[in-house]
Order: structure tokens, then sequence, then C-alpha cells
């Protein structure tokens, strides 16, 4: 297979993640972040060592964003007596994916494309 191809195959977690966390905001009206998140995932396209450090502080905090998403929704229906256990368990499923993603950026070829060697 071609480098690029495998490149983007190796960043599709961080693609993914920036996608959901948009996708989040979106349904919570926070246009703002939805905007910020877009951004994000738009500057994996720029070649530069920099776009590395902002993206990973970057899924750091949504992963923190969907920890709090967790605990809050979580409460909501534990108040109204509502299941909570599969919520709790897919939010913590993608807590812990876009966490993964920020190891994506260890990669050869993607080091090699942000100029990390």
């Amino acid at each position: 297979m071609k480098k690029s191809i495998i490149t983007f195959f190796q960043l599709l977690p961080a693609v993914l993640s920036f996608l959901l966390i948009a996708a989040h905001f979106s349904r919570a009206g926070n246009t703002i972040l939805l905007i910020v998140s877009l951004v994000l995932l738009l500057s994996l396209l720029i070649r530069h060592s920099l776009v590395v450090i902002i993206a990973r502080y970057a899924l750091i905090l949504a992963a923190l964003e969907w920890i709090r998403t967790t605990f809050m929704l979580v409460a909501k229906r534990m108040e109204t007596g509502q299941s909570w256990e599969r919520l709790a368990i897919i939010l913590g499923v993608v807590t812990i994916f876009t966490l993964v993603a920020t190891l994506v950026f260890r990669f050869k070829n993607v080091r090699e494309r942000y100029k990390l060697m």
C-alpha cells in the first residue's frame, strides 16, 4: 500500500475522535466548540509538528469532556430511575477511544508526515 494511505488509516482514530466530539458539541448546541473541533480536524492536513502538540492536548480535553458528560448523564438517569449502565459503558468506550487516539502520533509514518523525526 502507498505510504499516504497507511498514514491516513493510522490517523483515522484521531479523525473519528474529532468528528465524535464535534457531533457532541453540535447536539449540545455549542457552535463555537463545534467549529473549534472541526478546525482541529482540518488542521491535521497541515504538515507541522505544532499540529501534533495541539491535537494531542485537544484530544485529552475531548476525553475530559466525555468523562464530564458521562457523569452528568448518568446522574440524570439515576435521578429519574432510568437504566444508566449501557450509557456509561458506551461513553466510557468513547472516552478510551479518544485517549487512545492521542497515540496515533507515535506511528513512524505519522511522525514523518508531521516532521517529528
